[in-house]
């Protein structure tokens, strides 16, 4: 299957979610299939593998009950939970410039261990399970804040252009390691509407999931 999305704000609303996201354009490429015709589709027996890219959208203020996994996804469940302040990140919704993932689809379980986000404002990794039948996650997640480039442009103000120029020059260098300083992972499990969300102590090493595919 093939699927390509130019707004997909309109898309979602015209499926009975509007004010979910705004703008974004998905490309969806992969197979999918289900028991019985396509008059039959079912979560339950949903089954496949797909590759999903979104670029350039934002996830809205979302209300309860709306979109209730892309709340999950949105983060707007972090900053009620958690006492490391996201809040200005995503409080009001996540803006993202790019969003790509391999979905694994069994009986209506859908898993990833490469969903990433990037964004302005933060870069975020996950890997898990989202049950569409359940309505839970089970997610790991890994929140990286976005350093500001604006750190050079204020050692130009006070020290001249060189002086900017080092500092946008060290940053770069140190990008990689003080962006690890300053991450966190949790771990996301329960109902999409009200999940448990658990800050773990730092490791090293990638974003891994405790969740098993069947």
């Amino acid at each position: 299957m093939s699927l390509n999305v130019l707004d997909a704000g309109r898309f979602l609303a015209r499926f009975g979610y509007p004010d979910t996201l705004k703008r974004g354009s998905v490309d969806i490429q992969g197979n999918a299939t289900w028991t019985g015709s396509p008059a039959d589709f079912s979560f339950a027996t949903l089954a496949g593998q797909l590759d999903f890219k979104a670029r350039g959208g934002q996830f809205l203020k979302l209300e309860p009950g709306v979109g209730k996994l892309l709340g999950v996804l949105s983060l707007q469940s972090l900053p009620r939970r958690l006492n490391f302040d996201f809040r200005d990140i995503f409080n009001e919704g996540y803006a993202f410039d790019e969003i790509g993932a391999t979905l694994r689809i069994a009986r209506g379980v859908v898993y990833s261990d490469d969903f990433r986000m990037r964004g302005p404002s933060a870069k975020v990794n996950m890997s898990g399970l989202a049950d569409i039948n359940q309505e839970s996650v089970q997610l790991r997640m890994k929140v990286i804040p976005k350093l500001s480039e604006g750190i050079a442009v204020a050692g130009a103000l006070i020290g001249g252009p060189l002086a900017g120029v080092g500092a946008l020059a060290a940053q770069k260098l140190l990008r990689d390691p003080f962006e690890e300083v300053i991450s966190q992972e949790y771990m996301v499990i329960g109902p999409w509407l009200t999940p448990d969300v658990k800050r773990l102590p730092k490791t090293r090493g990638n974003t891994e999931s405790q969740a098993t595919e069947p």
